[in-house]
């Protein structure tokens, strides 16, 4: 809020800073009061400020700014308000995903509580062990209806008939949802088909299968992907590099809550040992993946955390649908379809659940960005 004459009171989080002339920050910071603003750090990379101990992502802040509206505002004062939310990989990088989407896509001072307050339940849920995919997914769809591109997941686009969860519909970015009709069946692709029983499951979070997620994945990522208009998100390269690392070898068992009613099982149930290793060969990773301004968040997020983690014992996910050869993340086939490598000791040609173990636990690691 407005407390002297072009000065701003508010409180916020840092999403990214890059050094600005000799001895500066250059601030990019969502707040609850402004939305997204920038903000020069002076004398922050100084030796002596204890600014840039504060001005980290996933701390809590008490901003003061200075400086007139649609001007680059200046940093006046800064508190720390809270601890630092602290992860770990996987979860980190899905942590700096939520950053680099609000850093993308979020117009500066374009204000929105709801959006702050999105942002601020994703940071917990991710901390404390709820699913990565259905977190992210709610903080998307947050972000979608704030951009104006809200999906309704309630109703068709034509009539505004209730979607029904025995019928097929067909998505189009902009228009919404349309029954598909039986003479639409050969001119359309699977891959922009979707199950009423699984959109409404995405709206009321209930009866989510590993498919209505899959679905779901694939239906936000669409309309994201048309707004970032090709612009690379480097925390998804960072999530891929380190999966292909190891092939999950890396991963740190999450913590699981103990309050049944507010439990979940967690995304990847890959298990893994917590060596004291893990933090350095993942900061190793990330060294040859990403910007200066986005390596140095990974750099000091994973310098906060603590070197070792509750011991939890993974409990093991579901796996999601297998991929048809149309699109990457189409519906499950068949089951009357032969796998590519059928042979006569094994006629459908496809691995059985041991076999596939590892293929379905990096599947589901890499399901979440």
């Amino acid at each position: 809020m407005y407390s002297k004459a072009n000065q701003k009171n508010t409180v916020g989080f840092v999403l990214h800073a890059v050094p600005y002339q000799e001895n500066s920050l250059l601030v990019d910071a969502i707040t609850a009061d402004f939305g997204r603003i920038s903000f020069v750090a002076r004398g922050a990379k100084s030796k002596r400020s204890s600014l840039k101990a504060a001005l980290q992502v996933f701390v809590p802040l008490k901003l003061t700014l200075s400086g007139t509206d649609k001007s680059l505002k200046t940093l006046a004062r800064c508190e720390v308000s809270g601890r630092q939310f602290q992860y770990l990989p996987p979860v980190l990088f899905s942590a700096l995903y939520v950053n680099e989407l609000l850093a993308a896509l979020y117009k500066i001072e374009d204000s929105s509580q709801i959006l702050f307050a999105a942002y601020l339940d994703a940071l917990t849920r991710l901390e404390e062990g709820y699913p990565e995919s259905w977190t992210l997914r709610q903080f998307e769809l947050a972000l979608l209806e704030e951009l104006g591109y809200g999906i309704d997941l309630s109703s068709e686009a034509d009539s505004g008939a209730p979607i029904m969860p025995r019928k097929w519909y067909l998505y189009q970015s902009g228009t919404g949802f349309r029954e598909i009709m039986p003479e639409m069946i050969g001119s359309i692709s699977m891959c922009d088909a979707y199950n009423g029983a699984d959109i409404i499951a995405l709206r009321t979070g209930e009866n989510l299968s590993p498919h209505a997620m899959q679905s779901m994945k694939n239906l936000i990522k669409k309309n994201l992907d048309t707004l970032l208009d090709g612009k690379v998100l480097y925390s998804r390269e960072l999530y891929r590099d380190y999966l292909n690392v190891g092939k999950g070898a890396l991963a740190v068992p999450r913590n699981q809550k103990t309050d049944s009613s507010k439990s979940a099982e967690p995304e990847a149930d890959a298990e893994s040992e917590n060596s004291a290793g893990t933090e350095t060969e993942a900061a190793a990773l990330t060294a040859a993946s990403c910007p200066e301004s986005l390596q140095e968040n990974v750099n000091q997020v994973q310098a906060d955390v603590p070197p070792e983690a509750p011991e939890v014992s993974p409990e093991s996910g579901e796996s999601d649908p297998p991929a048809s050869p149309e699109c990457s993340e189409a519906e499950a086939e068949p089951d009357n379809v032969p796998c590519e490598n059928a042979s006569p000791e094994n006629p459908s040609g496809c691995e059985s659940e041991s076999q596939s173990e590892e293929t379905s636990q990096d599947r589901d690691i890499n399901f979440d960005l």
